[in-house]
C-alpha cells in the first residue's frame, strides 16, 4: 500500500473528531451525500454539482472523451448522450471553463510546491499526474517543511 493512503473510514473518523460528532452521525451523513451525488448525476440537465467546502463536481468533457474511447458504447449510451447534450447546450463554450484544464490533483500539487520546500521549481506547465501523486504522498507523510510567509 502507498504511503499517505487513508481509507474513507479513517477520514470519516478524523472528521467526526474535528466536528465533535459521533462516528455514526458522520457515516450517515457520508451515505446521504453519496446518494445525493448519484441522484444528481443521473438527472438529465445537471452537469455540475456544488459540494460545500469541496467545490464543484462537474462533467469534464475532455476527460470523458478520452475515457469513452475504449468502452462499450451500448452500455454507456446514457452517459454519451449526456455529454452530447452538454456540447449542444446553448450556454456551452468550448473554452468557457479554461481552468478545468488544470485538474484538482495538479492544483493541489501546485499549492504544495508554492507553500512548502519541495526542491521543485514553480511549474509553468501542467505537472504529470504521476509526479503530482508523488508530491502529494510526500506531503501527506510530512516530508516537506513549510515556507516562511513574506
Amino acid at each position: 500500500m502507498k504511503d499517505g493512503f487513508k481509507t474513507i473510514q479513517e477520514i470519516l473518523e478524523e472528521v467526526a473528531e474535528d466536528e465533535g460528532m459521533s462516528k455514526r452521525e458522520i457515516q450517515d451523513l457520508w451515505e446521504h451525500q453519496k446518494k445525493y451525488i448519484k441522484k444528481q448525476m443521473e438527472e438529465e440537465n445537471v452537469y455540475a454539482i456544488s459540494l460545500p467546502y469541496i467545490g464543484n463536481l462537474s462533467l469534464n468533457l475532455k476527460q470523458a472523451s478520452k475515457e469513452i474511447r475504449g468502452l462499450n458504447k451500448v452500455v454507456y449510451k446514457e452517459f454519451i448522450e449526456k455529454t452530447n447534450n452538454l456540447v449542444s447546450h446553448k450556454d456551452f463554450k468550448i473554452f468557457g471553463n479554461a481552468h478545468k484544464r488544470v485538474t484538482g490533483v495538479n492544483r493541489l500539487a501546485r499549492r504544495i510546491i508554492k507553500n512548502f520546500h519541495t526542491e521543485i521549481d514553480k511549474p509553468r506547465r501542467l505537472i504529470m499526474h504521476k509526479k503530482c501523486w508523488d508530491i502529494i504522498a510526500k506531503y501527506s507523510n510530512d516530508m516537506y517543511k513549510k515556507r516562511e510567509k513574506k
